[in-house]
């Protein structure tokens, strides 16, 4: 019994990109912090690079409410800033849970603008959440008037 090989040629057309390729050099995301950098958040300070990367300790130390949040960034943020957080997490939709290591990842120094900040920290002046919260006033009913014709599903809170 013989066994033969055939090989097949395929011809695959490929299409020109569309966009020049990306220069490596503005892709930030990609580049990973390196040393302590978590040691810039006065609840960290002292935190060496086993415990803070360890996830139970990760776990255990998440900031859940505003008092933790006060707690781990002590004078980096202004009185304010606190305050609108407060009127954020308790407004959010959902329960909030930043892990220390995001938590470090967030620029403090700007806090309003940052991205990882306005993913995972509900602001009350922010404006995406108004516009948020003034959609959920016209499903459930609020000083607009309910909509019409749609399921509405109730979230029930548990904290």
């Amino acid at each position: 019994m013989t066994q033969t090989h055939v090989e097949t040629q395929i011809s695959v057309k490929v299409p020109r990109p569309l966009r020049p390729p990306v220069d490596e050099s503005t892709l930030v995301h990609k580049q990973v912090l390196e040393g302590p950098f978590w040691q810039k958040i006065p609840a960290y300070a002292k935190v060496d690079e086993e415990i803070f990367l360890d996830h139970r300790w990760q776990a255990k130390h998440s900031i859940t409410n505003v008092p933790k949040l006060l707690a781990a960034l002590q004078d980096l943020v202004q009185p304010e800033f606190l305050a609108d957080a407060e009127e954020g997490f308790k407004r959010a939709p959902m329960s909030v849970r930043v892990s220390p290591y995001l938590l470090s990842l967030i620029d403090w120094s700007d806090p309003y603008r940052d991205p990882l900040r306005r993913q995972f920290v509900p602001l009350m002046t922010d404006p995406s959440f108004r516009d948020r919260e003034r959609r959920l006033r016209m499903v459930f009913g609020g000083d607009e008037g309910p909509m019409t014709g749609i399921a509405v599903f109730e979230v029930v809170r548990t904290r």
